[in-house]
């Protein structure tokens, strides 16, 4: 078993991260230990002095080598790690040569940092996590223990967590804000890059409110159309999930337009030069869905609905009541059936008996498998080939013939 101490003036903070997420898991399996030493039970004095001047003189104060110096001595691992602004940078080399070692001290700076008697005498590493300067050598401690548990066997409930967690999160519209009703950011599906776009509904009352039940202001459709263009400009394919009961009505949202932001998007994603798979995965409403929904391929799941106006708003201003609100799901033939029976979409993802929330598992590895046969169908096209199809797709919809 792994074995880690750490040295610091603040064990709580230490305590309390050891509370919670994989570290919590591993800690109740007994696949590592984690301890903190405090240092101020090693001060000098009545008052548990731990500080002064630093050695040779100069500004501020750093942590004095007598204390550190017992806390290491009765604390003994096979290597001492000091975080310190100065020290070598951490990076991927650093962190598979730490794990070699099945117990280590890591003792965490305060002040100005540590007196150099102290580094002579102790120190096997000294690790910085960045060119950023924070309050103590807690939070580079945190961060140091998370990268390396993560690479401990069975620590990770699903080892191909490690490689496969690859989705970076980018942000803003680079004009007004970042919505957080709308999620993007590139990402991989066996070892293929793309760009994942999406709306967020939440899955708690909190968190529906941080990200406005799911319906995105102009800011989130500007951001999805930024990305979308960055993936275009570097040949990556584009992802984009739907799950909003619309686009957000507010006063505020349609003076910052809306209504523009949603047409341009769904003008500029008709000329997107590489491709577009698109899956409805819950609600897909008015244009707020098919401000990100325009595509060369769109799915549901079998248990969703897409339309062009939710049931409920087109109860209220049909019948100025929700109390119609079946009859109008009725009338909209919404489904996912009915939207393949009018050509609407390409195909329908099956779910697990009882929903999707009943396998989720399942529904991921469905709905990747389909992701990746969906970009190796599109891949064969040339962006000529794409533009053209997704356009005579889009213009096609709608036709009837007596």
């Amino acid at each position: 078993m792994n074995k880690y101490q750490v040295i610091t003036l603040f064990p709580d903070l230490i305590e309390e991260w050891k509370k919670v997420g994989i570290i919590n898991q591993a800690l109740k399996n007994n696949l590592i230990e984690i301890s903190t030493v405090n240092l101020r039970n090693f001060g000098i004095g009545e008052y548990k002095q731990v500080d002064d001047s630093p050695y040779g003189g100069g500004p501020g104060m750093v942590l004095m080598p007598e204390p550190l110096d017992n806390a290491i001595l009765q604390n003994e691992a096979k290597k001492n790690v000091f975080l310190t602004p100065s020290g070598q940078q951490l990076n991927e080399d650093l962190i598979q040569e730490l794990l070699k070692y099945d117990s280590l001290n890591l003792i965490c700076g305060r002040y100005e940092g540590f007196d150099q008697r102290v580094i002579d005498m102790h120190s096997d590493y000294e690790i910085s996590i960045g060119h950023s300067v924070v309050s103590g050598g807690e939070i580079p401690a945190l961060y140091l223990l998370e990268a390396i548990l993560r690479r401990i066997p069975n620590v990770l409930g699903n080892p191909e967590s490690l490689t496969n967690e690859t989705f970076l999160e980018l942000h803003g519209d680079r004009n007004v804000m970042d919505d957080k009703a709308m999620v993007g950011g590139l990402g991989k599906i066996d070892q293929q890059s793309f760009m994942f776009i999406g709306t967020q509904k939440g899955y708690n009352t909190k968190t529906r409110q941080y990200r406005n039940f799911g319906m995105a202001k102009p800011e989130g459709y500007r951001k999805a159309l930024r990305l979308m263009k960055t993936a275009e400009k570097f040949g990556i394919p584009i992802i984009s999930f739907i799950d909003t009961p619309g686009a957000y009505p507010g006063l505020g949202a349609e003076e910052r337009g809306q209504g523009q932001a949603i047409a341009n998007n769904i003008f500029q994603m008709l000329s997107i030069k590489t491709p577009i798979i698109v899956t409805i995965i819950g609600e897909g409403a008015s244009g707020g869905a098919l401000g990100i929904g325009v595509g060369d391929l769109i799915y549901m799941l079998e248990n969703t609905w897409y339309s062009v106006i939710s049931p409920e708003s087109c109860s209220s201003i049909l019948w100025r009541s929700w109390e119609h609100k079946e009859t109008a799901a009725e009338a909209l033939k919404l489904t996912a059936d009915d939207m393949l029976n009018s050509k609407l979409i390409d195909k329908i993802i099956k779910e697990p008996l009882g929903g999707a929330h009943y396998d989720r598992e399942k529904v991921f590895q469905t709905v990747k498998k389909q992701m990746i046969d969906a970009f190796r169908t599109l891949d064969k096209m040339d962006s000529d080939q794409l533009i053209e199809s997704r356009r005579a797709k889009f213009s096609n919809m709608g036709t009837f013939q007596g």
